[in-house]
């Protein structure tokens, strides 16, 4: 069985854990049996108690600007250095620019859609829309 690097890139920084962290712990810990687990979070979670939660050593826990710009150089260096095994990216409360960064590095993606899809009420509605699609083309999307 071929070994993958699982990413985790979660746009969540709250103070609390709720239901979110205990559920990415649960997946992470299945899958760090087989495979290399790794979360991204945005700087502001950075040292909240929950990230003691997680599965995996603090060298598998990065911390990035969730600015569209940063976070794709930050997913450009981070796929280059996880070129070992192919990987796989879930990502959570990520859409629009933030969402086409991380499409633009990586291949694999699973975006967990956590947000409520807005009606189309006229044409702008639907050229957001078209250019969503473009931007799930390479995803696999769970809603």
């Amino acid at each position: 069985m071929q070994r993958y690097n699982i990413l985790y890139i979660c746009r969540y920084a709250a103070n609390y854990s709720g239901n979110f962290i205990p559920s990415l712990a649960k997946l992470g810990s299945a899958a760090s049996s087989r495979h290399n687990v790794y979360y991204l979070f945005p700087e502001d979670s950075r040292g909240k108690h929950w990230i003691r939660e997680l599965p995996v050593s603090e060298d598998h826990i990065f911390f990035c600007d969730f600015n569209p710009v940063k976070l794709f150089r930050f997913c450009r260096d981070l796929a280059k250095s996880l070129k070992q095994d192919p990987t796989v990216v879930h990502t959570h409360f990520m859409g629009g620019p933030s969402l086409l960064a991380v499409n633009l590095c990586f291949r694999r993606i699973m975006n967990h859609y956590h947000m409520f899809v807005p009606p189309v009420n006229g044409w702008k509605d639907r050229l957001r829309r078209m250019i969503a699609m473009l931007n799930y083309r390479n995803s696999v999307v769970i809603a």
